[in-house]
């Protein structure tokens, strides 16, 4: 029977849709991911998988379904796809927390799988229906299909577009699974008119089912502040973003005596990327960090570089975070520049890390791409300098000279493995000056893969600056409890032996607490030199693997300490 005008086009437009919505769902499925599993290759390799077995398998039974009754099955594929989705929103958590159980590489398979295989599945299936319906001449089958492909293609296009360049940055995941669970049920009430007489029955038991699902949905998931953050937190701030959301919050954190500190955290997708001190009436006592500190030991650690280079002036620092170790180098006379590819991360650091009254207040102004922070504390005028852009386009760039250049840039759980090639540390490289130090921050560790990661860094490092030292106040290779955590790498093209704190006695008179914290990491310096390490470049650079567990490891340990 031939289709009239509108619904040949109508059946275009779901074929559209649902073009859009396996891309869409796809990309929103490394979001829902990543604050358990991290965004590195195996969840990326995971999430294509599950893709590409649930499209097979609704292939192959669309393929079978679409001779007979396809009106018929077209809604009700429609409505399963849009519930699916709904039950995605309400299920995700717990189907991640389950998957743990299996470790970094098959926990990330079994929850891609889990979460995306059921609508991808039946989006699959709508394909061959589709093209059931709208094929009435067997001599046009291959005009039929080649035009209702390209446009599920060009709809996957527009989805992924939307999603990666627009959704993203202004709903949430699960408002967006919960949009495309409603469209597709909207479709399928559309469906329902031209086969009225055949589909009431099965449209009035799948919208019975509806029924019972929008209200659990409302109650289970948009009542809840945040994912996956089972923490009591006290949401101060929430931006979505093409690089997640970005959150930020006040936490209880018990320190290692079982004392209560109120802590403002940054937060990426759930992941913790600064923790500053905050003091609240209540809060035990604690000498460090100050009101307004950071609990990050590297925004400590670092200033070791001042024990190398006395005489240092000039600082870039690669990733600001809530900007707590730039504030901390500005604060002693730095000229501190800052490159952060992030937009909202720069909205955050300025609002709630750098600007914290009384304690200290900041006044930010942007113009042309930058981004000049000045913060005054205890009468003392501070300046930053915050460039927002990807950092080797920056250091490309740049013709400015440094006598530190700082890079603290962390992707998730994992380092962005494309700063620590061999190619980007020598575009580092060429901006120090002749004594000038390039220091490197590295979530790793001394066995396994992460001490793989460890020594190769250290390799690569060694390939481009002949004096290259490791320090780590978490690791001791000798000791497999204490394997994990943040290590440190300092290079230069002059030898490194740390000499006095700027303006202090030999006897460390009148030291700050701050720089005797510092001093401890001197005792922590440590030498893999394992056989296999290899020289990492941008054609081979397995960084992100072997620290992917990375993200399963770090959570684990906050979470015993947040209540």
């Amino acid at each position: 029977m031939p289709l009239g005008r509108w619904t040949l086009y109508f059946a275009y437009l779901t074929a559209f849709w649902s073009g859009a919505t396996m891309l869409s769902l796809e990309i929103t499925g490394s979001r829902l991911l990543a604050p358990y599993y991290g965004a590195g290759l195996y969840v990326w390799s995971s999430l294509l998988v599950a893709t590409m077995t649930g499209l097979g398998l609704g292939y192959h039974i669309g393929g079978r379904l679409a001779d007979y009754n396809h009106g018929q099955n077209l809604i009700k594929v429609l409505f399963i796809v849009g519930i699916s989705l709904l039950l995605v929103v309400m299920l995700q958590e717990s189907i991640i927390v389950l998957s743990a159980r299996l470790g970094l590489r098959w926990g990330s398979l079994a929850a891609a799988t889990a979460i995306l295989g059921p609508p991808l599945t039946f989006l699959g299936v709508l394909t061959p229906c589709i093209l059931a319906f709208v094929h009435n001449d067997p001599k046009r089958v291959g005009k039929d299909a080649g035009r209702l492909y390209s446009i599920g293609t060009f709809g996957s296009l527009a989805g992924g577009l939307a999603t990666g360049f627009v959704f993203l940055e202004y709903l949430s995941t699960n408002m967006l699974l919960a949009i495309c669970g409603g469209l597709a049920i909207l479709l399928g009430i559309f469906w329902i008119v031209p086969f009225r007489r055949q589909s009431w029955p099965s449209a009035l038991l799948i919208l019975g089912l509806l029924g019972v699902t929008v209200p659990l949905l409302h109650w289970h998931s948009f009542g809840k502040p945040g994912f996956p953050n089972r923490r009591p937190q006290k949401s101060l701030w929430t931006s979505n973003s093409v690089i997640g959301e970005v959150q930020v919050a006040e936490v209880g954190l018990h320190d290692q005596k079982g004392g209560l500190h109120t802590t403002r955290i940054l937060m990426i997708d759930g992941r913790d990327q600064t923790i500053m001190e905050v003091r609240k009436e209540g809060d035990s006592p604690i000498a460090l960090p100050r009101t307004g500190g950071s609990w990050n030991s590297f925004a400590y650690d670092f200033q070791m570089v001042r024990r190398f280079r006395p005489e240092a002036k000039n600082v870039l620092v690669i990733g600001l975070g809530g900007g707590l170790l730039p504030l901390s180098l500005a604060q002693d006379g730095m000229n501190v520049d800052v490159v952060e590819i992030h937009p909202d991360v720069i909205k955050a650091a300025c609002s709630y890390f750098l600007d914290f009254p009384p304690v200290r207040r900041a006044s930010c102004r942007t113009r042309n791409g930058w981004t000049e922070v000045e913060i005054t504390q205890d009468g003392v005028k501070a300046r930053l300098q915050v460039t927002q852009a990807d950092a080797r386009s920056f250091i490309r760039s740049s013709e400015r000279r440094y006598d530190i250049v700082i890079c603290n840039a962390i992707r998730g759980d994992v380092p962005p493995a494309h700063l620590y090639s061999v190619e980007s540390l020598s575009e580092m490289r060429d901006l120090l000056n002749p004594k000038g130090i390039l220091a490197l921050n590295l979530l790793a560790g001394s066995r396994g893969d992460e001490g793989l990661a460890t020594s190769s860094v250290e390799k690569t490092l060694g390939s481009i600056l002949p004096f290259v030292r490791t320090f780590s106040r978490f690791v001791e290779p000798k000791d497999p409890e204490r394997s994990f955590g943040d290590v440190y790498l300092f290079a230069s093209g002059a030898d490194l032996v740390p000499e006095p704190w700027p303006g202090s006695k030999p006897e460390e008179a009148g030291l700050s607490l701050e720089q005797r914290y510092a001093d401890e990491i001197l005792t922590h310096e440590f030498v893999l030199s394992i056989k296999d390490a290899v020289l990492l470049s941008d054609s081979f650079n397995p960084l992100d693997i072997w620290l992917a567990h990375n993200s399963l490891r770090w959570f684990e340990a906050i979470e015993k300490n947040w209540k």
